[in-house]
């Protein structure tokens, strides 16, 4: 297990500081709830559960989170959807909408860490529904542990971990959680791509290697930028065009890109 109390040190968490941690009542999330809470303190952690009203069973789940959060002793906040856009959503755009609620709570409330309880079989498949949209491989690699957006960090600490280590950490404390029937239903391609990988029809993806691709492509970007571009006000970057020039085709794509991503504040550029 990866987290720890120093997990968060380097990108300036300080004892004491609210953390929110993304909690639907599955067994992910809900071990992350009771993990955190261990490692940071109960009354450190803010736990928010989005109801994007799809499911009738919804709000009863979300009562159920709230019943943990209070023999957790820790605080529980309800979101709901009030865009009929997310009401009538695909997974996508759905999680997209999730994602904007609880970001935005989390501006609000000058909270700084917002902790997701994606793991190794997410990452996986994340992988392969990438290279099925024919991603590059900077897109392959996956999701970031940890990515800025605006002033909130998200933060996913267990993306080495199996799935597994989930349920056995509750059953080990005789907790209960909650099963979302959609993670059943082959309509999805997430769905479909975890069965083939269960029946072992898919190869678990060699991750570590292009995961190191993109942080070493990453360093040199950034190290690239501090030497020859320039932020002159909110939502301009300057950069060298003959120093740009002198640089490899996908590089250029790659820094562009980067760029892009920087000054949009947007999860892809």
């Amino acid at each position: 297990m990866i987290l720890n109390k120093d997990f968060l040190s380097h990108i300036g968490y300080k004892k004491g500081q609210k953390i929110a941690v993304a909690v639907s009542g599955g067994s992910d999330s809900l071990a992350l709830l009771f993990i955190a809470c261990e490692i940071y303190g109960s009354q450190n952690i803010i736990a928010l559960t989005f109801n994007h009203k799809l499911r009738k069973e919804a709000y009863e789940e979300a009562m159920f989170v709230k019943s943990q959060c209070q023999r957790l002793k820790c605080q529980h906040v309800l979101l709901q959807a009030d865009d009929k856009n997310i009401l009538k959503a695909s997974q996508n755009s759905a999680r997209k909408g999730r994602y904007a609620h609880l970001l935005s709570y989390c501006h609000a409330h000058h909270i700084r860490y917002l902790f997701l309880a994606h793991h190794l079989n997410d990452q996986i498949e994340t992988y392969y529904i990438r290279l099925h949209q024919k991603s590059h491989l900077w897109g392959m690699a996956g999701m970031p542990m940890i990515y800025r957006k605006g002033n909130v960090f998200i933060v996913r600490p267990f993306l080495d971990t199996d799935s597994s280590y989930f349920k056995n950490y509750l059953k080990n404390k005789k907790i209960i959680w909650v099963e979302d029937p959609s993670n059943q239903n082959e309509k999805y391609l997430r769905v479909k791509i975890r069965k083939l990988l269960k029946e072992k029809k898919l190869e678990i993806p060699h991750l570590k290697l292009i995961q190191s691709y993109r942080q070493n492509i990453s360093s040199m970007m950034k190290t690239w930028l501090d030497k020859y571009s320039q932020t002159p006000s909110a939502g301009v970057i300057t950069i060298d065009k003959n120093q740009f020039n002198k640089l490899h085709k996908e590089f250029r794509v790659h820094l562009l890109r980067f760029c892009l991503q920087a000054i949009g504040g947007a999860e892809y550029s």
